[in-house]
């Protein structure tokens, strides 16, 4: 499973090859019926006190997992990208995003196109408002 995303995602990284196997993990796991879902990274304590909570008859997800498994869909921008919006979401020139990110101002314009057709709009700002309003920014 790992091997099979990492190749037909090469540009996400392992943290996201990870967080997406946790997030398929979660959900074959409650469509199982399973009461409690964390992961293995918590301490004894803290696996314990799921345990009796579920036990007793209660559920429990790991809040964190959760709050990634009801997010709909992820950004397809990568970090730069997301870097050159957030620079220019008050309007700022090319020029001045361009030296806020030590960037080049030529760097800069592929940036926003690549955004602007990866987000199928046709300004920047459009993009900065639908990369706001999915909370990608």
């Amino acid at each position: 499973m790992i091997l099979r995303l990492a190749r037909e995602n090469p540009a996400w990284g392992h943290r996201r090859v990870h967080g997406e196997l946790v997030r398929l993990g979660l959900r074959r796991a409650l469509a199982s019926g399973a009461a409690g879902f964390l992961p293995k990274s918590r301490s004894a304590d803290e696996v314990a006190a799921v345990i009796r909570r579920v036990a007793a008859g209660g559920r429990y997800v790991d809040p964190e997992i959760a709050a990634d498994a009801l997010s709909d869909e992820r950004s397809p921008l990568t970090d730069r990208e997301l870097d050159v919006l957030r620079a220019g979401r008050h309007g700022e020139t090319t020029g001045q995003i361009a030296r806020t990110l030590s960037l080049a101002p030529g760097t800069v314009r592929n940036h926003i196109s690549t955004v602007l057709g990866k987000l199928a709009v046709d300004t920047r700002q459009q993009a900065v408002l639908l990369a706001e309003e999915r909370g990608w920014i």
